[in-house]
């Protein structure tokens, strides 16, 4: 029996799956593209073409065909699944608090013109859109919630230093790439300017005005830690280091939070400072929902995605494993 050809705008034809796919739906469709890659003897700079933000055009068929084993999902649907999880280029590395910026104030003048933004950040329209959408989007008035980084200290420090026209050169000198010891640094400067700020008020919400993705709240809030030295050093975590505390509890293949073993992973931090941090993390993503370990941690890998570009495999390793590789024919 032949699959029945689909056509782009068919899902109005009939009622379609919505929402996540499952890790058997992705990995039957990157199965799928790669043999059709070979079948037309592809090379991979030619299949990441494929999954790039343009699909060149003599295989513009090529979603049409793919979504024929998936009748229930619309061809729209198989072609945003590719390009979000295929395209080799879709992740530069984690968003800057620059970039976050940029994406917050052309949305505003803008709109949702990723493609054109794309090009300003040098990421994919993707990233970027997924990005807008882990920030929340339009449901929210352009905030970011939960736990603060380095960058975000710094720059809220030299903030206030600006205007208390304190100099910022010792500020500015500490790397975002110096985790504790970066802390460490701006908090020995703050400590030599603390009576200025006792005798003086705040303006929080100019701060939050000039900082764009905190709350005033959010800023009075963390300056009141940072100010008091309240900040245990072993409770900062970077990016790179939330990312090793859900791959190390994904390998436990645990079904509840509380079957979690803390100490099997490997992040540089102790068991209870991991603990904690998890519990923030899943907080943090749950909101107000009772999420199961599944879910949650579903959502945190969309998360670090967008941040990090953690795969553990792209469909280019996949592809090159699978089948022989390919030359340019001349």
């Amino acid at each position: 029996m032949s699959v029945p050809v689909r056509r782009w705008k068919d899902s109005n034809e009939k009622p379609m799956i919505k929402g996540k796919w499952s890790e058997k739906e992705i990995n039957h469709l990157k199965r799928l593209l790669c043999k059709y890659a070979s079948k037309k003897n592809l090379t991979p700079d030619q299949l990441a073409s494929i999954c790039g933000d343009t699909t060149p055009p003599e295989f513009s068929n090529i979603w049409t065909k793919l979504a024929k084993f998936f009748p229930n999902r619309s061809v729209q649907s198989v072609h945003n699944i590719c390009k979000r999880y295929f395209n080799p280029f879709n992740y530069k590395g984690p968003w800057t608090l620059k970039e976050e910026r940029i994406l917050i104030e052309f949305v505003n003048k803008n709109g949702h013109k990723w493609k054109e933004l794309g090009e300003l950040l040098q990421r994919t329209a993707l990233n970027i859109k997924d990005k807008w959408k882990q920030m929340g989007g339009e449901r929210m008035p352009l905030r970011k919630t939960g736990t603060w980084n380095v960058e975000e200290t710094k720059e809220l420090v030299m903030l206030i230093f600006k205007l208390f026209k304190i100099p910022t050169d010792k500020i500015e000198a500490v790397s975002i790439d110096e985790g504790d010891q970066g802390l460490n640094r701006i908090f020995e400067v703050l400590e030599m300017h603390k009576k200025v700020f006792k005798k003086s008020e705040i303006p929080w919400e100019a701060v939050s005005e000039q900082f764009q993705t905190r709350t005033a709240q959010d800023c009075r809030t963390r300056w009141s830690y940072i100010i008091n030295n309240k900040i245990p050093n072993q409770m900062v975590f970077s990016v790179e280091e939330d990312v090793k505390i859900f791959e190390g509890i994904r390998r436990q293949n645990a079904t509840m939070i509380e079957k979690i073993d803390y100490g099997r992973i490997d992040n540089g931090k102790t068991m209870e400072d991991n603990k904690h941090r998890f519990k923030v993390l899943a907080k943090a993503t749950s909101g107000r929902l009772r999420l199961s370990l599944n879910e949650i941690l579903e959502k945190l890998e969309f998360s670090y995605n967008v941040a990090t570009g953690f795969k553990e495999e792209t469909i280019l390793d996949y592809y090159t494993s699978k089948y022989p590789v390919k030359e340019e024919s001349n």
